[in-house]
């Protein structure tokens, strides 16, 4: 009875990355689809049940069709299902990144969660809760209905949200797209599969962001992994494995530069960074007693 999935979110294929310079830019755009390649067969080589992606698969409506074509031969490598939800970045419009993959054709095992109908999977034995966002930001709980959801009382009931857990993240998160913290345990949840927060984070006995599993910024919150989660049967806790899958790592650096600098003392942070030296985006900032201060 037994049921295993991989919870990922934030994806964010074709984020241009804009305050980068040009070749490096490039590097970190085309790094995301890889990650989405190791992510799917991460998913193979575990046997998962389904691979569950909580909002902002892409950065914005409109990305180019090419993205989305490249996005989908990522995930081939894992026959599915897969579960994509539209988040505050690719909300489910009536003209948008959605009904153009609608367009295309999807593979039959990519699963476009456009509505709160509840979508039962694994011959049954999962049933999943999508509250997709329709806008970019909603003021309405989009979780409010789960509880009256009824789905079979053998399946792992999972919910699939994109949004911000009331008074639960470390930072003050946004005031719309909320989701009550109790909403594991009125909605008889096995577990809340969250995105939005782009670090991994656990926000309560059976709910957790995974985060972005590429990083994309300098903010040290836990970004880079994807979640693998057991339920042994409804009720009981999940397990939860934090798996890194993260390519680059990302460091913001500041450096004191006296009047008479000595940049050889550079190479101890630098160096510090470990190898391999192309996995990592840096941000140095050089300051001195002098009126300037040059940011690279």
């Amino acid at each position: 009875m037994s049921i295993k999935f991989l919870h990922t979110s934030d994806w964010q294929i074709g984020k241009l990355f804009g305050s980068i310079p040009e070749e490096p830019r490039a590097l970190l755009g085309a790094q995301r689809y890889k990650t989405v390649e190791a992510i799917a067969r991460l998913a193979a080589d575990r046997e998962v049940e389904a691979a569950l992606v909580a909002g902002d698969i892409f950065e914005t409506n409109t990305v180019k069709d090419e993205t989305i074509v490249r996005m989908l031969e990522a995930m081939r490598p894992f026959p599915g299902p897969w579960v994509l939800l539209p988040g505050n970045h690719d909300p489910a419009l009536a003209e948008s990144v959605w009904t153009r993959l609608q367009r295309f054709g999807c593979r039959p095992n990519v699963v476009l969660a456009l509505s709160p109908e509840p979508l039962l999977l694994a011959d049954g034995r999962l049933a999943v809760l999508p509250a997709p966002l329709v806008r970019r930001h909603d003021a309405r709980d989009l979780t409010e209905g789960w509880p009256d959801i009824n789905t079979p009382g053998s399946a792992i009931r999972v919910g699939l949200a994109h949004g911000c857990v009331e008074e639960r993240l470390p930072e003050r998160g946004e005031s719309l797209n909320s989701i009550p913290a109790g909403r594991p345990d009125s909605a008889r949840l096995d577990y809340l599969a969250l995105g939005d927060w782009h670090g991994t984070f656990q926000v309560g006995p059976r709910a957790w962001y995974s985060g972005t599993p590429e990083p994309d910024g300098f903010k040290q919150n836990d970004p880079g992994n994807v979640l693998l989660v057991s339920v042994a049967t409804p009720g009981e806790p999940p397990l939860v494995e934090r798996i890194p899958v993260g390519h680059y790592r990302w460091h913001k650096l500041s450096f004191s530069v006296l009047p008479h600098p000595d940049l050889a003392a550079l190479e101890a942070p630098l160096s510090g960074l470990g190898e391999p030296w192309d996995r990592h985006v840096v941000s140095l900032q050089l300051t001195s007693r002098a009126p300037c201060s040059t940011k690279f």
